[in-house]
């Protein structure tokens, strides 16, 4: 009879069974029973051994969550010194741009001022051109002039009293007052 059947027995059957049969059914329990306990015991082991791998990897567990803390950390340390870096990044920018639009405005009011002293400039230079163009043609003229005056002055002159006198002799009041009639009829 097998052990687990024997478990069952009541009393009454036991006392009913031989000696032999409940020292062999006795032995079978005990045997039974060492196989259990040598069963419990692997499964001991195995739950022994299984707690340790969890425990081995509970302990990798928090040493990765500790450092990926401690990287957590420096990363929010690195977003507030980039965002403090954006912000002044940004605030510089501004500054620039305020300065751009100073320095702009500046340079559009000088050149409103070049340009308008440019048009002076030009307005003096054409004066001057038209000036000068007078005065070349004054000078023209007094060549012109000068030109007629020598060709007067080589000829004789003759004076309104019959006399005449050539270039190299005595010229009267009257003959340098002609001449300069000449002179000023050629302005």
């Amino acid at each position: 009879m097998e052990a687990a059947g024997a478990s069952r027995l009541s009393d009454e059957d036991l006392l009913l069974r031989g000696k032999e049969d409940l020292i062999q059914m006795l032995k079978s329990l005990e045997n039974r029973n060492v196989d259990l306990m040598l069963e419990h015991g692997q499964l001991m082991k195995d739950v022994n051994r299984s707690l340790q791998v969890h425990l081995h990897e509970i302990r990798s567990l928090k040493e990765v969550n500790q450092r990926l803390q401690e990287d957590n950390q420096e990363l929010r340390e690195l977003c507030c010194f980039l965002d403090d870096d954006r912000q002044k990044g940004r605030k510089m920018c501004r500054e620039w741009q305020r300065f751009g639009r100073y320095t702009a405005g500046v340079l559009w009011r000088d050149v409103g001022l070049y340009q308008q002293k440019l048009t002076e400039l030009e307005a003096g230079q054409e004066a001057l051109r038209a000036e000068n163009a007078e005065l070349k043609e004054i000078l023209e003229k007094k060549n012109d002039c000068d030109s007629d005056v020598f060709i007067v002055n080589s000829l004789p002159i003759r004076s309104e009293f019959g006399g005449g006198a050539e270039r190299g002799g005595s010229v009267s009041f009257t003959q340098k007052l002609s001449a300069w009639d000449i002179d000023l009829c050629c302005f």
